[in-house]
Protein backbone atom coordinates (compact mmCIF):
# COMPACT_ATOMS: atom_id res chain seq x y z
CA UNK A 1 0.00 0.00 0.00
CA UNK A 2 1.00 3.56 -0.63
CA UNK A 3 1.57 6.73 1.64
CA UNK A 4 -1.85 8.11 0.81
CA UNK A 5 -3.60 4.58 1.09
CA UNK A 6 -2.00 4.17 4.82
CA UNK A 7 -2.79 7.92 5.86
CA UNK A 8 -6.40 6.83 4.93
CA UNK A 9 -6.40 3.76 6.52
CA UNK A 10 -5.43 5.20 9.76
CA UNK A 11 -7.46 8.22 9.59
CA UNK A 12 -10.53 5.91 9.16
CA UNK A 13 -9.23 3.91 12.58
CA UNK A 14 -8.93 6.94 14.03
CA UNK A 15 -12.65 8.10 13.34
CA UNK A 16 -13.89 4.46 13.87
CA UNK A 17 -12.22 4.65 17.34
CA UNK A 18 -13.51 7.91 18.56
CA UNK A 19 -17.02 6.73 17.49
CA UNK A 20 -16.71 4.44 20.22
CA UNK A 21 -15.24 5.99 22.47
CA UNK A 22 -18.32 9.01 22.01
CA UNK A 23 -20.79 6.22 22.08
CA UNK A 24 -19.20 4.66 25.39
CA UNK A 25 -19.17 8.14 27.27
CA UNK A 26 -22.54 9.09 25.94
CA UNK A 27 -23.12 5.81 27.37
CA UNK A 28 -22.11 6.09 30.69
CA UNK A 29 -23.12 10.02 30.98
CA UNK A 30 -26.44 8.15 30.23
CA UNK A 31 -26.16 5.71 32.74
CA UNK A 32 -24.92 8.45 35.68
CA UNK A 33 -27.65 10.47 35.11
CA UNK A 34 -31.09 8.68 34.16
CA UNK A 35 -30.20 4.58 34.81
CA UNK A 36 -27.93 4.80 37.56
CA UNK A 37 -28.55 1.18 38.11
CA UNK A 38 -26.43 0.42 35.24
CA UNK A 39 -23.34 2.16 35.41
CA UNK A 40 -22.21 -0.47 38.09
CA UNK A 41 -23.12 -2.80 35.14
CA UNK A 42 -21.26 -0.46 32.82
CA UNK A 43 -18.39 -0.60 34.85
CA UNK A 44 -18.04 -4.87 35.28
CA UNK A 45 -19.35 -5.22 31.89
CA UNK A 46 -16.82 -2.54 29.90
CA UNK A 47 -14.83 -4.66 27.50
CA UNK A 48 -18.09 -6.60 26.29
CA UNK A 49 -19.72 -3.20 25.73
CA UNK A 50 -16.60 -1.91 24.11
CA UNK A 51 -16.31 -5.11 21.69
CA UNK A 52 -20.42 -4.51 21.40
CA UNK A 53 -20.24 -0.93 20.01
CA UNK A 54 -16.84 -1.67 18.15
CA UNK A 55 -18.65 -4.66 16.37
CA UNK A 56 -21.53 -1.88 15.59
CA UNK A 57 -19.52 0.89 14.36
CA UNK A 58 -17.62 -1.79 12.18
CA UNK A 59 -21.05 -2.86 10.87
CA UNK A 60 -22.23 0.77 10.20
CA UNK A 61 -18.54 1.44 7.97
CA UNK A 62 -19.05 -1.81 6.37
CA UNK A 63 -22.70 -1.10 5.58
CA UNK A 64 -21.88 2.88 4.17
CA UNK A 65 -18.65 1.28 2.20
CA UNK A 66 -21.65 -1.36 0.65
CA UNK A 67 -24.02 1.75 0.11
CA UNK A 68 -21.62 3.56 -1.76
CA UNK A 69 -20.26 1.10 -3.87
CA UNK A 70 -16.70 0.84 -2.62
CA UNK A 71 -14.15 -0.56 -0.99
CA UNK A 72 -12.39 1.62 1.81
CA UNK A 73 -9.27 1.78 3.21
CA UNK A 74 -9.82 -0.19 6.52
CA UNK A 75 -11.26 -3.20 3.46
CA UNK A 76 -8.25 -3.04 1.15
CA UNK A 77 -5.82 -3.09 4.50
CA UNK A 78 -7.73 -6.13 6.04
CA UNK A 79 -7.59 -7.97 2.17
CA UNK A 80 -3.78 -7.33 1.91
CA UNK A 81 -3.11 -8.39 5.69
CA UNK A 82 -4.86 -11.56 5.10
CA UNK A 83 -3.20 -12.43 1.49
CA UNK A 84 0.30 -11.76 2.56
CA UNK A 85 -0.07 -13.64 6.27
CA UNK A 86 -1.27 -16.47 5.40
CA UNK A 87 0.51 -19.33 4.62
CA UNK A 88 -0.20 -21.38 0.81
CA UNK A 89 -0.97 -24.67 2.85
CA UNK A 90 -3.76 -22.74 4.70
CA UNK A 91 -5.13 -20.86 1.88
CA UNK A 92 -5.57 -24.19 0.28
CA UNK A 93 -7.25 -25.14 2.93
CA UNK A 94 -9.38 -22.21 3.06
CA UNK A 95 -10.17 -22.55 -0.57
CA UNK A 96 -11.61 -25.57 -0.17
CA UNK A 97 -13.97 -24.54 2.88
CA UNK A 98 -14.99 -22.09 0.38
CA UNK A 99 -15.70 -24.51 -2.59
CA UNK A 100 -18.39 -26.20 0.09
CA UNK A 101 -20.17 -23.01 0.23
CA UNK A 102 -19.91 -22.63 -3.59
CA UNK A 103 -23.19 -23.90 -5.80
CA UNK A 104 -20.96 -26.74 -7.58
CA UNK A 105 -21.21 -28.16 -3.61
CA UNK A 106 -24.61 -27.12 -2.48
CA UNK A 107 -26.61 -28.03 -5.50
CA UNK A 108 -25.76 -31.67 -5.43
CA UNK A 109 -26.22 -31.92 -1.97
CA UNK A 110 -29.09 -30.23 -1.45
CA UNK A 111 -30.39 -32.68 -4.44
CA UNK A 112 -29.08 -35.85 -2.49
CA UNK A 113 -30.36 -35.00 0.85
CA UNK A 114 -33.83 -33.97 -1.02
CA UNK A 115 -34.20 -37.23 -2.63
CA UNK A 116 -32.97 -39.41 1.06
CA UNK A 117 -36.39 -36.87 2.85
CA UNK A 118 -38.49 -37.88 0.09
CA UNK A 119 -37.27 -41.75 -0.23
CA UNK A 120 -37.67 -41.55 3.90
CA UNK A 121 -41.15 -40.38 3.67
CA UNK A 122 -40.14 -36.90 5.06
CA UNK A 123 -42.02 -34.20 2.55
CA UNK A 124 -41.76 -31.40 4.56
CA UNK A 125 -37.94 -31.63 4.92
CA UNK A 126 -37.59 -31.82 1.79
CA UNK A 127 -39.88 -28.97 0.85
CA UNK A 128 -38.02 -26.93 3.56
CA UNK A 129 -34.74 -27.50 1.98
CA UNK A 130 -35.43 -27.04 -1.51
CA UNK A 131 -36.97 -23.48 -0.92
CA UNK A 132 -34.80 -22.71 1.56
CA UNK A 133 -32.01 -22.56 -1.14
CA UNK A 134 -34.25 -21.38 -3.84
CA UNK A 135 -35.13 -18.61 -1.53
CA UNK A 136 -31.55 -18.37 -0.09
CA UNK A 137 -30.31 -17.72 -3.76
CA UNK A 138 -32.80 -15.85 -5.19
CA UNK A 139 -32.45 -13.60 -2.42
CA UNK A 140 -28.69 -13.18 -3.14
CA UNK A 141 -29.20 -12.39 -6.81
CA UNK A 142 -31.55 -10.08 -6.29
CA UNK A 143 -29.97 -8.08 -3.83
CA UNK A 144 -26.66 -7.87 -5.56
CA UNK A 145 -28.58 -6.70 -8.45
CA UNK A 146 -29.75 -3.99 -6.11
CA UNK A 147 -26.72 -3.25 -4.66
CA UNK A 148 -23.63 -3.79 -7.60
CA UNK A 149 -21.27 -3.17 -5.38
CA UNK A 150 -17.60 -4.50 -7.30
CA UNK A 151 -15.44 -6.68 -6.51
CA UNK A 152 -12.09 -5.31 -5.10
CA UNK A 153 -9.33 -5.96 -7.99
CA UNK A 154 -6.52 -6.72 -5.60
CA UNK A 155 -6.04 -9.95 -7.34
CA UNK A 156 -7.51 -11.84 -9.97
CA UNK A 157 -10.97 -13.71 -8.56
CA UNK A 158 -12.32 -14.75 -12.13
CA UNK A 159 -14.19 -17.73 -10.88
CA UNK A 160 -16.82 -15.16 -8.89
CA UNK A 161 -19.47 -13.93 -10.70
CA UNK A 162 -21.70 -10.63 -9.87
CA UNK A 163 -20.92 -7.80 -7.22
CA UNK A 164 -19.18 -8.63 -3.92
CA UNK A 165 -22.27 -7.97 -1.76
CA UNK A 166 -23.88 -9.92 -0.35
CA UNK A 167 -21.89 -13.34 -0.53
CA UNK A 168 -23.69 -15.96 -2.28
CA UNK A 169 -21.20 -18.45 -0.07
CA UNK A 170 -22.44 -17.25 3.33
CA UNK A 171 -26.17 -16.70 2.04
CA UNK A 172 -25.98 -20.32 0.31
CA UNK A 173 -24.33 -21.68 3.03
CA UNK A 174 -26.23 -20.23 5.90
CA UNK A 175 -29.68 -21.78 4.36
CA UNK A 176 -28.39 -24.80 3.46
CA UNK A 177 -27.47 -25.40 7.40
CA UNK A 178 -30.67 -24.30 9.06
CA UNK A 179 -32.72 -25.97 6.78
CA UNK A 180 -30.71 -29.08 7.31
CA UNK A 181 -30.99 -28.52 11.54
CA UNK A 182 -34.33 -27.44 11.27
CA UNK A 183 -35.02 -30.71 9.43
CA UNK A 184 -33.16 -32.98 11.11
CA UNK A 185 -34.75 -31.59 13.97
CA UNK A 186 -38.45 -32.25 13.22
CA UNK A 187 -37.39 -35.84 12.69
CA UNK A 188 -34.70 -36.70 15.52
CA UNK A 189 -35.64 -34.25 18.37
Amino acid sequence: MNLVANREFFFDLFKLALYVGCAYTALVVYARHVKTGWLQHLATKRVAVLTLLTLMVVAIKVFEDVIAKESGPVDTALLWFVRQIIPPAVASFFALITCSGAAVFLVPATAVLAIGFLLTRHWRQAVLLVASMACGWALTYLVKALVGRARPELWSATWYWGSSFPSGHTLGTAAFATALVVGTAQIWP
